[in-house]
Parts: C-alpha cells; sequence; structure tokens
C-alpha cells in the first residue's frame, strides 16, 4: 500500500533518505505493529509496479 507511504527527507540538502511504509491490517483501515522503513540506499530498481531492494537479511 505504497499510497500511504512517508518520505524521510534530509533538510539540509533536501535528498530522500528513506520511504516509511506503515502496516495496515483489515483492507488498509487499522495501523498494526512497527512500521517498515526502507533507506534510499537500499533501493536498486523502481519500477511500474514494484520497487527492488537489495536486503541484507
Amino acid at each position: 500500500m505504497l499510497g500511504q507511504t512517508d518520505l524521510e527527507i534530509d533538510e539540509r540538502t533536501g535528498q530522500i533518505e528513506s520511504f516509511v511504509i506503515p502496516n495496515y491490517k483489515w483492507f488498509g483501515l487499522k495501523k498494526e505493529g512497527a512500521d517498515a522503513k526502507i533507506r534510499w540506499r537500499s533501493i536498486r530498481k523502481i519500477g511500474e509496479d514494484m520497487i527492488m531492494i537489495e536486503s541484507g537479511e
């Protein structure tokens, strides 16, 4: 549900630092658990339907 995604932006440089994706349940009506944070430097490719990231796990 990327429509609900927030961005963390460095106020000095204006660069995007990360995406913050909320953990919604019940068809997006109830927020549950911790948000997922994806660092900009982890993103490898942004496509029309998906974002590919590099994970350290």
